[in-house]
C-alpha cells in the first residue's frame, strides 16, 4: 500500500508537470510528498524495528483510544453542567468584594472553559489544588463532588486508556511477522551469548573442548547452575547430560555441540 502511494504521487506528479509545464500549487503540494519516499527506508533499517513497533501499536489503539475519549468527553461535560449552574447562582449570590468570583469566572466563566478546565486538571494542565481551593470555598458537597470526579477520571479512565495501549502493544508484537521474526533473534542471539559464556566459565584449560570431569566440576559452581536455570535446563544428573551433549563420542564437547545440544534440551533436561 505504501509502495503504491508513493508510485501514485510520482505518476501524478509527471503528469501534471506535463499539462501546466511550470510549477503550480498542486505540483507544490505533490513534490512536498516526495519527502515521505523517505520512510520507506525504514522497512529495511532492522535496528529501527522498535520504532516500528511503536507506531503500529499506536495505530492499531486508535479505534480503541477514540471510544475511551468519548466516555471521558461524557464525564468531563457531565460534571461540567453540574459545576457552571452550581456555581452561577453562587457568584450572583456573592458580595463584591469576594476573592473568588474572579477564580470562578477564569475557570468556570462557561460550559467549553469548565470542561477545559476539569480536562486540564486531570492531565497536568492545572494544579488541581487550585480547583479545590475554589470549591471549598464554595460549599463542601461542590469539594466531594470535584473529588469524585479527579479519582475516577485521573484513576480509573486514564488507566484503562493506558491498558489499552499496553493490550494493544501486546497484540501487535503477537501478530506482526516482521516483529516477532526480531524478536525471536534478538532472544536466540542473547540464548548463545549466555550459553558461550558458560562454556567459557567450564572450559578452565581454554582447549575449546570440555571434558566429563570439567563438566562435572563446573556444575558444583552456583552460578553456573543459575545460568543453566535461565534455560529451563535443570540438570540432575551431570554425567548423563554429557553424554548427551557429546553427539559424536569423542569424550569431548566444543562449543558448536555444547551450544546447540543445550537448545535442543532447553526445557527437557529435568527428566534427566
Amino acid at each position: 500500500v505504501f509502495d503504491l502511494f508513493l508510485v501514485s504521487v510520482s505518476v501524478l506528479d509527471s503528469t501534471v508537470l506535463q499539462a501546466s509545464g511550470q510549477p503550480t500549487m498542486m505540483l507544490r503540494a505533490l513534490r512536498l510528498g516526495r519527502a515521505v519516499r523517505t520512510l520507506r527506508v525504514l522497512r529495511f533499517m532492522p535496528f529501527l524495528y522498535k520504532f516500528r513497533f511503536l507506531i503500529l501499536a499506536c495505530i492499531n489503539s486508535f479505534s480503541a483510544l477514540f471510544w475511551a475519549l468519548v466516555v471521558l468527553c461524557m464525564l468531563t461535560y457531565l460534571f461540567s453542567v453540574v459545576f457552571v449552574n452550581s456555581l452561577s447562582s453562587y457568584v450572583e449570590d456573592a458580595s463584591l468584594d469576594n476573592v473568588s468570583v474572579e477564580q470562578i469566572r477564569r475557570f468556570f466563566g462557561d460550559l467549553p472553559t469548565a470542561m477545559l478546565t476539569l480536562f486540564m486538571s486531570i492531565t497536568g494542565g492545572v494544579n488541581w489544588i487550585v480547583i479545590v481551593d475554589i470549591f471549598t470555598e464554595v460549599s463542601g458537597a461542590m469539594l466531594v463532588l470535584y473529588l469524585l470526579f479527579f479519582t475516577f477520571s485521573a484513576m480509573a479512565v486514564m488507566n484503562v486508556i493506558t491498558s489499552i495501549f499496553v493490550s494493544d502493544a501486546i497484540e501487535v508484537a503477537h501478530q506482526d511477522r516482521d516483529i516477532k521474526g526480531r524478536a525471536e533473534l534478538l532472544k536466540t542471539r542473547r540464548q548463545l551469548a549466555i550459553l558461550t559464556q558458560i562454556f567459557g566459565e567450564l572450559d578452565t584449560a581454554g582447549t575449546g573442548t570440555i571434558s566429563k570431569e570439567q563438566f562435572e566440576d563446573g556444575m558444583q559452581q552456583a552460578e553456573i547452575v543459575e545460568l543453566f536455570n535461565l534455560f529451563e535446563l535443570d540438570v540432575l544428573d551431570a554425567i548423563s547430560f554429557f553424554c548427551l551433549l557429546d553427539a559424536d563420542n569423542s569424550g569431548g564437547v566444543d562449543v558448536e555441540e555444547f551450544v546447540m545440544g543445550c537448545l535442543r534440551m532447553q526445557g527437557k533436561a529435568n527428566m534427566i
